[in-house]
């Protein structure tokens, strides 16, 4: 992530800023902690007066490899757990990402503020939101289970 845009005007905690599950699995928290703070600075930057077109190419960057890789070691963990949902987890991944890819790439070409602010505000973050309460959360529960560390 780039130092600069670390909680643009907040004095908010990433965990204050949208409402995502926890499960006490810490890479998973510290994984919505970044891209919470990334949301939040992409809509900091796309609501400015004059927006920065520059920044806001680097935090769509940030946010693509963060997710990237946050799904990834999701991936991996699934995986080392045997999680029987894998296939299905990780293709809901590849779509959410195809989909950043594409917006991102009609925001390169068109630098249309309101196209892409729409998207981060509803369909990324909703889809977001649920796969964490959802998918996610059932994959956490399994892994914890695997370990005896569920509850």
């Amino acid at each position: 992530m780039h130092p600069a845009f670390s909680l643009m005007g907040s004095d908010e905690a990433p965990e204050a800023l949208i409402d995502y599950p926890r499960f006490g699995i810490a890479y998973m928290e510290q994984n919505y902690n970044c891209f919470a703070i990334l949301y939040h600075d992409l809509d900091q930057l796309l609501t400015e007066p004059k927006p920065n077109f520059e920044c806001i190419n680097v935090v769509l960057g940030d946010l693509a490899e963060h997710l990237s890789k946050q799904f990834s070691q999701e991936e991996r963990a699934m995986k080392l757990a045997a999680y029987p949902d894998l296939l299905q987890h990780r293709h809901q991944h590849q779509r959410a990402l195809e989909q950043l890819a594409w917006y991102i790439g009609r925001w390169k070409t068109r630098r249309n503020i309101w196209e892409i602010h729409d998207f981060i505000k509803q369909p990324l973050l909703t889809w977001f939101l649920n796969h964490a309460h959802t998918s996610d959360k059932a994959a956490a529960l399994f892994t914890l289970g695997q370990k005896g560390w569920a509850a």
